[in-house]
């Protein structure tokens, strides 16, 4: 989560949230405006709402959306050569941290490959690991869960277009979002997805919700993985219809309707 709040004794500030995490503890500078705050903003409606329930707002309506941007890097969609894809890659860019739940999709592949032994993924993550405490767990249960072979880590770097350009589905597990920028850019990437089905991800998917959620067990994640493999003919058709949902709400060249938020923000 990440918070940044201006103000001073008795000023007006704006506070700005992009995290869903209720269990957060407050700062020192939220404390300063939960009493002195006027404009509220958030990058989403659910972090708008987990604001409005945080600060104890009458309406949800009282804080602004002001949306993400995303820059056009991308020229089109997957460019992976035919004849790798008999082995299905998927990447997961989050970092190390307990929500992220890397847990979970481990548990969920597993899962799957008992009942899928035929078909054959490999799973890369790809993310920062502070501390590299948590980083060596989801190492440890990957061995323990014979994965070991089939799971890459790869530090999270600039390089990430020529990292999208080589997987076939983007998937995320995470408890909580404010706005996901893996998502967004995995769509804009022309990937299909496979996200956990909370307020935040559906916020970002748009219209293309259809085969791209899942519950939050490891069963659940499993039986959405199989039916996302079903439609494996459907996945050009899909990334391009997600690139085209991302681009419609969130291009850079949209830039007008994020200085109107900005504006309104600040009245």
């Amino acid at each position: 989560s990440s918070f940044s709040s201006i103000g001073l004794w008795r000023i007006p500030c704006l506070w700005n949230q992009r995290s869903v995490d209720q269990g957060l503890p407050y700062s020192t500078l939220e404390r300063v405006s939960r009493w002195g705050a006027r404009n509220y903003a958030a990058n989403s409606q659910a972090a708008a709402n987990c604001i409005s329930e945080r600060h104890n707002l009458i309406s949800k309506e009282t804080v602004n959306i002001i949306p993400n941007l995303i820059a056009e890097n991308f020229k089109g969609v997957n460019k992976r050569e035919k004849e790798h894809k008999a082995k299905v890659r998927v990447l997961m860019m989050a970092n190390f941290f307990p929500g992220k739940r890397q847990d979970l999709v481990l548990q969920g592949l597993k899962c799957w490959e008992e009942t899928q032994p035929e078909q054959e993924v490999e799973l890369v993550f790809s993310g920062k690991a502070p501390g590299g405490y948590f980083l060596e767990i989801i190492k440890a249960q990957a061995f323990d869960l014979n994965l070991k072979s089939k799971v890459k880590f790869c530090h999270y770097s600039s390089l990430t277009e020529a990292l999208l350009e080589g997987v076939d589905v983007g998937i995320l597990a995470t408890d909580s979002e404010g706005y996901s920028n893996s998502i967004m850019e995995y769509m804009l990437a022309g990937l299909p997805v496979l996200v956990s089905d909370i307020p935040a991800n559906r916020e970002v998917l748009g219209e293309q919700t259809e085969h791209q959620l899942f519950g939050p067990t490891a069963a659940e994640f499993a039986q959405a993985l199989q039916n996302l493999m079903d439609k494996k003919q459907n996945w050009d058709d899909m990334g391009k219809a997600n690139r085209e949902e991302i681009l419609s709400r969130h291009s850079i060249t949209a830039e007008e309707k994020w200085i109107q938020a900005i504006k309104k923000c600040l009245k």
